[in-house]
């Protein structure tokens, strides 16, 4: 029974566990972050975006242009300005 008790309380903590959590609240902060990489995806603030997508932060509009090695290039809409976020940590995915 104790051995029961023990896999029931192991695997519910196991099961909320997040491997691109460093934390922060990312949706309390501004900056932009880069959690993780996944094939086309990238993990920005929190939430995944494919290649190509646009999403908003810091009051601004960007759009991911390329993933490259450890980074996501990215195009602010309004000036046309290219900018780079790079993983902060080595929790990088490929195939």
């Amino acid at each position: 029974m104790k051995l029961f008790f023990f896999i029931l309380i192991l695997t519910t903590t196991c099961a909320g566990f997040d491997p691109f959590y460093y934390g922060q609240d990312s949706q309390s902060n501004e900056d932009l972050n880069l959690y993780g990489l996944m094939k086309e995806r990238a993990n920005i603030n929190g939430k995944w975006y494919k290649v190509q997508t646009t999403f908003d932060a810091q009051n601004i509009r960007f759009k991911i242009l390329k993933i490259q090695n450890n980074c996501v290039i990215l195009e602010e809409s309004s000036t046309q300005g290219l900018s780079t976020i790079c993983l902060q940590k080595s929790k990088l995915l490929r195939n």
